[in-house]
């Protein structure tokens, strides 16, 4: 598949997602109106504050509208203090961006030297279970085990380091997972058998298998982002962090469709883009599929 088409389907997918995420913002239960004004609000005052909003209208009609303002890169204003919801997201990325560059830089530091160590040694049945055993953390009681422990509160480097290894449970069985696969797989190979005949080393084949596996690594990364930006919406209000998590709790709490929605779109441009990213470099990094990826 070329360049241009694969930009295409990563377009395309970007709507889709953002077309389903309307829908379901849209029919979910709850009221815009009646969560800014409470229940000291009146049905004539409610019905003003529809009007004021853009609530009116069919749903096929605000939707058209909204993938307009979508392609000229406008998401809207906020119904809680009409900022433009463009600005509050831009403001609240980048601590969520360290958050998962953290928790990411964590769980590869941990898991591939236990992998490597783990392919020296030719496998280890009890250190793949105890790995999996990691998934049965609860990311909940994590976060609330450090905060009791004494843990910072609020924006600060202390506070995103507790975070990100409260999200350790979300990546790290995973990605151990998957670079054991890789280097058993590896371990299996043409290049691996080769070294073994001339009597290399263990350790020399091993780190000839990490290069040859370094392409399918790499793709591992890029797709651990949507469980990072998903755990980051409980662990940053845990720890106070000033992220989009936090963003989307509140926005959640109050009806706020227009950030609700940006925060989906703008996750799955992320997401769409690490992958994107990940298949055009592919190239660099396995001179088989250069020839493929012309055009």
């Amino acid at each position: 598949m070329s360049r241009l088409r694969r930009t295409g389907v990563a377009l395309l997918t970007l709507l889709v997602v953002a077309v389903i995420a309307f829908f379901v913002v849209e029919l979910a239960p709850g009221d815009p109106a009646s969560a800014a004004l409470g229940t000291h609000g009146t049905e004539a005052a409610r019905e003003a504050l529809r009007d004021a909003l853009g609530l009116r209208g069919g749903i096929v009609a605000r939707l058209g509208g909204w993938l307009a303002a979508l392609c000229r890169l406008d998401l809207g204003r906020s119904f809680v203090d009409g900022r433009a919801v463009r600005d509050k997201i831009l403001e609240r990325l980048p601590p969520t961006l360290a958050l998962a560059v953290l928790a990411l830089l964590l769980a590869w530091g941990v898991a591939l030297p236990i992998a490597l160590w783990r392919a020296r040694r030719g496998g280890a049945d009890k250190l793949d279970l105890a790995m999996s055993l990691v998934y049965a953390v609860p990311v909940p009681a994590l976060a609330l085990a450090l905060l009791a422990a004494g843990a910072p509160y609020g924006p600060s480097f202390g506070a995103e380091l507790a975070a990100a290894a409260c999200l350790l449970p979300l990546i790290l069985p995973r990605v151990y997972a998957h670079v054991a696969a890789a280097l058993d797989e590896a371990l299996r190979g043409d290049d691996a058998r080769t070294l073994r005949a001339v009597g290399a080393p263990r350790a020399r084949v091993v780190r000839v298998a990490l290069r040859v596996q370094a392409l399918r690594l790499l793709t591992i990364v890029s797709v651990q982002l949507p469980a990072l930006l998903s755990g980051a919406v409980l662990v940053e209000a845990v720890f106070g962090l000033p992220g989009l998590g936090l963003l989307a709790f509140d926005a959640l709490a109050v009806r706020d469709h227009p950030v609700q929605l940006g925060l989906v779109v703008v996750g799955a441009a992320l997401t769409i883009a690490c992958t994107l990213a990940v298949d055009l470099a592919a190239p660099l990094l396995d001179p088989r599929l250069r020839d493929g990826a012309r055009g």
